[in-house]
C-alpha cells in the first residue's frame, strides 16, 4: 500500500486504522499521527472514497517534490482532504471536490516550503517565476503544491479547491505580500507559461487559505503557487524584431501570458533615450499572440524602437529596445560633408512642403542647435550661429511623416 519508509511505517503502526469494517476498503485514519514522507517515497491510497484518508488530528509531511501521496481516485465524485502539515503543529490542508472525470486516473500530490526566494527552489520543469524578466519571488507565497491528475481520459472538474498555508510563508522579511490579495496560479507545462489562466481564488486570512470555487478540467495542471494578485506572473515578450520593408520599419513581436493587458504602445527614438509614441495596438488576450506594426514615416538613419505594454490596472512594462538602420538616399541630402564655416545646405526636393525641425547633437549627444524651418523649395540653407569643435555631429530632421538622421563631420569654428 505504501513505500517502506521507516518514518511512515512507525507512524502508521502507532496511530492508524486501515480497515473500515463497513466497506472493507483500505483507509488511512490520522488520530494524532505525524507521517513524514521522505526519500522520494510514495504513500499509495487504493481507495477512491473521500474518507480513505480521514484526519482527526495530526498531519502528513511531504516537503519535497517527489515525496508524494498517490491516490487512485479514478472517476469517483467525492470530496477530498490532503492533510498536509509541517513540523509538530503546522497544518495546511489541501481540499477539493471532484466531478465529471472519465477513466481510471490517479492523483499525485506533494508540497514543499521554500525560502522567500522561490526562484532558487522551483519544481522540475518550471523555468521561471519572473514578471517581465524580473524575479517575482517577493510576491509569491513560499510554497509550491503538486496536484497532478494522471491517466485520465477526461480529467475531473474541481470545485471548492482550497490551499492551506502558514503565516511564516508570506511574512518573511524579504517578502512584500499583502495576504488578503493572495490568489492561485498554475504552470501550464504544455506551453511553459504561468498565466494563460488568470490568478484566481479568494484569500481567507483568518483561516490561512485561498479557495477557488470552480476549476475547469482544462485548467488542471501539475504545479501551483499562491501569488499576490496585483503581481501575478504576467505577459512575456517572446520575440521582438524590426525589419526594413520598402524603407519603412516593420515591428513584429510575439507574447505569452497576456493577463490584465490592455494594449501595446509603439515608441520610436532617434537616440535610444528619448522616445515618442507613434501608435497603439489592442491586446487580443490569447495564450500566445503575434502582432505587427509598420511605421509609415519616411525614415533614413538608425532608428530605435520599443514596446510599452499597458495593463488594465494602469501599470506598464517596457520591452527591450531594438534598432534598425535604413539607408534612404532619396529622402534628404545634407551637404557639404564635412561642413565648413558653419554653413549647411539641405536638398528637400523629395519631401512634402511644410514645417520641419532641424536639430544638431554634438559628439557627446548634447543638443547644441535647434531651428524651425519651412520647406517650400528645393534647397534650404542653415547657418550655424554657434561655436563648434571639430567632430562627428548628428543632424536630425523631423517633420510631416518624416524622420531623417545623418552623422556629419563639422570643422571647428
Amino acid at each position: 500500500m505504501m513505500t517502506n519508509v521507516t518514518t511512515i511505517m512507525l507512524a502508521i503502526l502507532l496511530n492508524l486504522l486501515f480497515i473500515d469494517p463497513a466497506s472493507a476498503q483500505a483507509r488511512l485514519i490520522l488520530n494524532g499521527a505525524k507521517i513524514n514522507i521522505v526519500g522520494g517515497a510514495s504513500l499509495v491510497v487504493n481507495n477512491a472514497a473521500g474518507n480513505a484518508i480521514t484526519r482527526y488530528d495530526g498531519h502528513i509531511i511531504s516537503e519535497g517534490d517527489n515525496n508524494t501521496i498517490k491516490w487512485i481516485i479514478g472517476s469517483a465524485a467525492d470530496s477530498y482532504v490532503i492533510p498536509w502539515g509541517l513540523g509538530s503543529s503546522g497544518y495546511l490542508p489541501l481540499s477539493f471536490t471532484t466531478s465529471s472525470a472519465t477513466g481510471s486516473g490517479t492523483f499525485l500530490f506533494s508540497t514543499y516550503q521554500t525560502s522567500w526566494q522561490n526562484s532558487t527552489l522551483m519544481p522540475p520543469g518550471i523555468t521561471n517565476v519572473s514578471r517581465n524578466g524580473t524575479d517575482n519571488s517577493a510576491y509569491l507565497l513560499d510554497r509550491f503544491w503538486q496536484i497532478d491528475a494522471l491517466g485520465y481520459t477526461i480529467k475531473p472538474t474541481l470545485s471548492n479547491l482550497s490551499f492551506g498555508y502558514l503565516d511564516i510563508e508570506h511574512s518573511q522579511p524579504s517578502n512584500t505580500i499583502t495576504e488578503s490579495l493572495l490568489a492561485a496560479q498554475r504552470w501550464n507545462d504544455d506551453i511553459n507559461i504561468w498565466s494563460d489562466m488568470n490568478a484566481t481564488g479568494l484569500d481567507d486570512a483568518t483561516n490561512n487559505r485561498v479557495s477557488i470555487a470552480s476549476l475547469n478540467a482544462s485548467d488542471l495542471y501539475k504545479w501551483w503557487v499562491l501569488v499576490e494578485r496585483d503581481f501575478a506572473l504576467p505577459l512575456r515578450f517572446l520575440t521582438f524584431v524590426v525589419q526594413n520593408k520598402d524603407n519603412h520599419a516593420k515591428l513584429i513581436w510575439t507574447t505569452s501570458d497576456e493577463v490584465n493587458v490592455k494594449d501595446f504602445t509603439i515608441q520610436r527614438s532617434f537616440n535610444g533615450t528619448d522616445f515618442t509614441s507613434i501608435g497603439d495596438i489592442a491586446s487580443t488576450g490569447n495564450i500566445t499572440n503575434q502582432y505587427d506594426f509598420t511605421d509609415l514615416a519616411n525614415l533614413s538613419g538608425t532608428i530605435y524602437y520599443r514596446l510599452k505594454e499597458n495593463d488594465l490596472d494602469g501599470s506598464s512594462e517596457y520591452s527591450k529596445i531594438r534598432t534598425i538602420t535604413i539607408h534612404n538616399s532619396q529622402l534628404l541630402q545634407i551637404f557639404p560633408n564635412p561642413v565648413l564655416n558653419g554653413k549647411i545646405m539641405i536638398d528637400v526636393s523629395s519631401v512634402p512642403a511644410g514645417r520641419y525641425t532641424f536639430s544638431l547633437y554634438d559628439p557627446q549627444s548634447k543638443l547644441v542647435f535647434l531651428k524651425s524651418l519651412h520647406f517650400n523649395k528645393n534647397l534650404v540653407e542653415i547657418i550655424l550661429d554657434i561655436q563648434t569643435r571639430k567632430g562627428i555631429y548628428m543632424a536630425v530632421i523631423t517633420g510631416p511623416n518624416t524622420l531623417f538622421i545623418k552623422r556629419i563631420l563639422i570643422e571647428g569654428k
